[in-house]
């Protein structure tokens, strides 16, 4: 009789003793699965798309680059489209010193194809996002089209506001701006001197929120 209560009483102490291994084998290795696995987009950004469709996080690693422009347009708002000359002079100028262009459709209605459509009739070289939900244009802050913002490499919003001040109100332009905001913010940002954050108001077409 005593030896099946000894037997009892050795299991009962190397059954915590087991669990306690295979818990831990168990850890383990769901650790290194975890580590393998890539990491997911914050739901909120898988709502932002390339013009193909594809998730894109614009905000998200640096890459080296030292800022990065949102440009939020529509393909049918004509002080936008208006701008595309000035937009491709300063994508020409920036990106090869380190700044990232993106043009954002803020449409909810637009279609990737029409979206791509509109990119090719005005020759944009930039890359182009679909933000049909404006969780880039809440972030930023932006009401109109054509309004640009900009953010450092760590994150930080320096600019929001106008490209230039070519339109002084919806239908009402100058012969030539007289003052380049967006282009006086990225050049004080190439040559590595002190940002301070501005905001200028922009004309043009109300994005619906």
């Amino acid at each position: 009789m005593l030896k099946p209560l000894y037997l009892r009483m050795l299991m009962q102490c190397i059954r915590p003793w087991l669990r306690a291994v295979l818990l831990a084998v168990i850890g383990v290795a769901c650790s290194a699965c975890a580590s393998r696995m890539p990491v997911s987009a914050p739901a909120e950004n898988r709502r932002i798309t390339n013009l193909d469709e594809q998730p894109v996080d614009p905000l998200g690693a640096a890459d080296g680059r030292r800022a990065t422009v949102l440009l939020f347009i529509t393909n049918d708002c004509p002080i936008s489209n208006g701008f595309a000359p000035e937009i491709h002079r300063l994508c020409d100028a920036y990106m090869p010193q380190g700044i990232a262009f993106y043009l954002v459709y803020v449409d909810p209605g637009l279609t990737a194809v029409d979206a791509r459509q509109h990119y090719r009739d005005y020759g944009y070289r930039c890359q182009a996002l679909l933000d049909r939900r404006n969780v880039l244009a809440r972030r930023a802050g932006a009401t109109v089209t054509p309004e640009a913002a900009v953010f450092l490499a760590d994150g930080r919003q320096v600019y929001r506001g106008r490209i230039n001040d070519l339109y002084v109100d919806y239908g009402k332009a100058r012969f030539a701006p007289t003052t380049n905001d967006l282009r006086d913010m990225l050049e004080l940002i190439v040559r590595g001197e002190k940002v301070e954050i501005r905001t200028t108001v922009a004309v043009g077409c109300h994005i619906p929120m």
